[in-house]
């Protein structure tokens, strides 16, 4: 099966009519939609949290005026319903850090040992020299993706990022000299990323806007010498970015604040779009006591969730024991859950691996509750601190009620709190917990109160129809004043 992904602008040339050296405007496009290029690590999808929010800030947006650039998955799916455009990026233009380099080269040497020790063995069970196409047969490979998939898990874990710089690659500035972008929208998840942007938006001469989603960069070590030196490599090019971009839009009003601060310039706050017609559930739904889940939908990461989904799973253990028999449901894309299907035990947790959109609301439509963990680890916490994970107004437009579980001060907490769209619980205190997890469970009045202000909430602040469409105007109106402004 071919790739989506285009090399050398293959793909951009077979889907438009690009032969246009004037540079003047494509015949099918209309003034009102300016060809728009994504810059992300991760492609449109609809199963990781931040391609959901990615797919519905551009849905309705014409998919031959949008392109994007992102680094290959195997792991997501591509939504191909709203961008059909696509560049794979490449050590050609993300450039690897030395400690990535290092490792790598480390698991590389590893590969070649250890397939030299099996064609050794090979040969002394054998009693003769092999061919060169039995040499060419035995080696491992899965020693060498096994130990690059554990170093690149523990250099994640820690921190380290992969791509210390950017550069315009030979086929990257054929694909920007074919697609003709007129706007660049970035979400930055490395020192790479955040250079690639301005790089691209110099050589396109375009204007360049900017979302960041977490606070990916506090999560970045610092803790010797060489940690120092990214840092203030990732704060100086992250910095040149930012100041650069047109438009910069955060996740919540308590990361604008936050990163205002912090790089001296404006952020508007962006909430995750959601389709809340579709997310609604039944707000008559009767809970049946026999069957009470508890619902987590969504991507398992290390640094955010693992360790709360660990904790409830214990606290309805607890609440087993006392009679109240509930389940929790973790609803994760297929790779989540073969990574963490070794961390529960106990029947009272059920591992669904979904990889469909519609599968995955209809679990959270027939939920009894929905759970959102967020990581209480000092160090691991600074990556969510100024979090709105885009599950927040999904949850909410279900009505469904829910449970937020995490450190007070983090953005999901306050929301709670003031609005009343969920019970928030800021400690691992067992009985605070256990308590909170019977109310959400079985309080009427409370689930009720929970559910009218959640999809209210969602209804004024979350909708698609309203999000999306102020989203793209700003996009929109960026280039037109560029364009007003003669550049």
């Amino acid at each position: 099966m071919s790739s989506p992904y285009c090399e050398l602008g293959a793909c951009v040339k077979g889907t438009m009519s690009m032969s246009n050296p004037k540079n003047t405007p494509l015949s099918i496009a209309s003034d009102d939609w300016p060809r728009v290029l994504v810059l992300t690590q991760y492609p449109f999808n609809r199963l990781h949290g931040g391609g959901i929010a990615l797919t519905n800030y551009f849905d309705q947006w014409p998919k031959m005026q949008i392109a994007q650039a992102c680094i290959p998955s195997t792991d997501l799916a591509l939504d191909m319903s709203v961008c059909s455009t696509y560049f794979s990026l490449s050590e050609e233009e993300l450039r690897p850090s030395f400690i990535w380099r290092t490792a790598f080269y480390l698991a590389e040497m590893r590969r070649r040992l250890f397939s030299r020790i099996l064609v050794n063995e090979m040969n002394s069970e054998k009693g003769h020299e092999p061919y060169i196409d039995e040499k060419i047969e035995k080696p491992a490979p899965n020693a060498k993706k096994s130990l690059a998939s554990r170093l690149s898990g523990w250099l994640q874990r820690h921190g380290w990022r992969d791509s210390t710089g950017g550069a315009i690659s030979k086929r990257y500035r054929y694909f920007l000299t074919t697609f003709r972008p007129e706007i660049i929208f970035c979400v930055p998840g490395d020192i790479g990323t955040s250079a690639l942007a301005r790089l691209t938006a110099e050589t396109c001469n375009c204007p360049l806007v900017v979302q960041m989603a977490d606070d990916w960069m506090s999560h970045f070590p610092n803790r010797h010498a060489a940690g120092w030196v990214f840092q203030n490599t990732l704060h100086r090019e992250l910095s040149a970015t930012l100041k650069m971009a047109e438009c910069r839009f955060s996740i919540c009003d308590e990361m604008s604040d936050a990163f205002e601060r912090r790089y001296g310039v404006d952020f508007k706050a962006l909430l995750g779009p959601v389709d809340v017609s579709a997310w609604a559930a039944d707000k008559d739904m009767l809970i049946d006591d026999t069957e009470l889940f508890l619902t987590y939908a969504g991507t398992v990461h290390d640094v955010a969730q693992l360790q709360g989904l660990k904790d409830i799973a214990v606290a309805l253990s607890r609440l087993k024991r006392q009679g109240i028999d509930a389940c929790l449901r973790i609803v994760a894309p297929k790779v989540c859950v073969e990574k963490i299907q070794n961390q529960f035990e106990g029947n009272h947790v059920q591992l669904f691996a979904c990889d469909n959109h519609e599968d995955v609301i209809a679990m959270v439509k027939q939920s009894s509750a929905l759970l959102l963990p967020i990581e209480f680890n000092a160090v691991f916490g600074k990556f969510v601190r100024y979090s709105m994970p885009a599950k927040i107004c999904a949850y909410a437009a279900s009505g469904v009620p829910m449970l937020v579980y995490g450190p007070d001060g983090v953005p999901p907490i306050g929301l709670a709190k003031r609005l009343g769209i969920g019970i928030a619980v800021t400690s691992r205190d067992h009985e605070v917990l256990d308590d909170a997890l019977v109310k959400v469970l079985t309080d009427r009045i409370i689930r009720k109160s929970i559910s009218e202000a959640a999809y209210q909430f969602a209804l004024s602040h979350c909708d698609r129809a309203v999000v999306a469409a102020s989203f793209q105007r700003t996009l929109r109106e960026t280039v037109f004043g560029r364009h007003a402004n003669g550049s």
